[in-house]
């Protein structure tokens, strides 16, 4: 595949594509990622060396957020029923408190299936 039929595909220019190529420019946006590894056959993981094994609880608790945070970013979860406003109140304070806490396993706990 060319430059140009990259760049046609992903929808950039042929010279962006050559500076991704050569290391000048960096893929930081996750849905321009997940285009280019659409375009060229691979898992978006094959580009970025993830997931790699955790190597301690916080790590762990983040490769147990992550999955929940790109399908909510993503937009590929189902619909589901509103959550009732106090409910999402005291989410939210408990959200607060385990970020000030550093609790990531509990906000991973208060994200969406």
């Amino acid at each position: 595949m060319t430059q140009q039929q990259l760049a046609t595909e992903i929808g950039v220019s042929r010279e962006y594509v050559s500076m991704i190529e050569n290391g000048k420019r960096a893929v930081t946006k996750r849905d321009l990622l997940l285009r280019l590894a659409r375009a060229i056959g691979v898992d978006a993981n094959d580009l970025t060396a993830q997931p790699y094994p955790p190597s301690d609880g916080a790590e762990l608790a983040l490769h147990v957020i992550a999955p929940k945070l790109r399908r909510a970013l993503d937009g590929d979860e189902e619909p589901t029923e509103p959550v009732p406003l106090s409910r999402l109140s005291q989410d939210a304070q408990t959200a607060m408190a385990a970020r000030m806490a550093c609790g990531l396993q509990t906000l991973g706990d208060l994200l969406p299936g």
